[in-house]
């Protein structure tokens, strides 16, 4: 017997659907579903940069198709540190080195910040697409205060093994399924920290490997990152 199509019968379709079964079995609200994609404002947006988006945005469509009233997110990573002077640009951002994207002046005067000016670029391809998304900034957000609950709620249960671990298996497992090694390296290791810290604190042992392991993932990925965290 063939299997049922869902949908259009595309991978966003299958996703969508398994979120749905997923939120169900959790008993949670299907009231509002979101997807989300972190925006990169450390350098020029590109190809890979815009196709995250799209993948995030698809999802929510398929969604909406199937009944379910989603938005999308556009969430600006504007707080992160500049880790490197990126191609095509002057070596004077070399004294940023390490600040928040957001802390660096605007090197065409046209936006608050570096940071600013990079995301408003990814934005404008958006918009010009017909991407439609809600937008968040990352500095704004904590400025708001707007993740106080979850980071209390993170710090109380830092301790809990099984509070913290599934979650660290959970994006080891995505990060092994989608080839993010290959295929998006920087969102691979954004992950892959993510994991090794919590391993770290937690008593180093998960169901993909230990701290270590994770750790050497991530030198081979970026050696500067993986000896940084290796001296923490």
């Amino acid at each position: 017997m063939p299997e049922k199509i869902i949908g259009h019968g595309t991978w966003y379709d299958k996703t969508a659907k398994k979120i749905v079964e997923r939120e169900q079995k959790l008993g949670r609200s299907l009231d509002l579903i979101r997807t989300e994609s972190g925006l990169g404002a450390s350098g020029f947006p590109h190809i890979g940069s815009f196709a995250d988006c799209a993948r995030s945005y698809a999802v929510a469509l398929a969604l909406q198709e199937q009944g379910i009233n989603a938005e999308y997110i556009a969430f600006a990573d504007d707080l992160d540190g500049l880790r490197k002077v990126p191609a095509g640009m002057p070596d004077s951002l070399s004294k940023y080195l390490g600040y928040p994207v957001t802390s660096i002046p605007d090197l065409y005067g046209c936006h608050d910040s570096f940071g600013e000016h990079m995301t408003g670029l990814l934005l404008e391809s958006l918009d010009e697409t017909g991407i439609n998304y809600s937008f968040k900034s990352a500095k704004k957000s904590y400025e708001q205060g707007l993740f106080v609950d979850q980071i209390r709620a993170i710090l109380m249960n830092a301790k809990k093994v099984g509070f913290v671990k599934p979650h660290l298996d959970a994006i080891l497992a995505d990060i092994d399924a989608y080839r993010l090694e290959e295929w998006d390296p920087v969102l691979a290791v954004k992950g892959l920290t993510t994991v090794f810290l919590g391993l770290s604190s937690v008593g180093n042992k998960g169901e993909g490997g230990d701290a270590s392991a994770v750790l050497d993932r991530i030198a081979r990925l970026d050696p500067v990152e993986g000896l940084r965290l290796g001296k923490g």
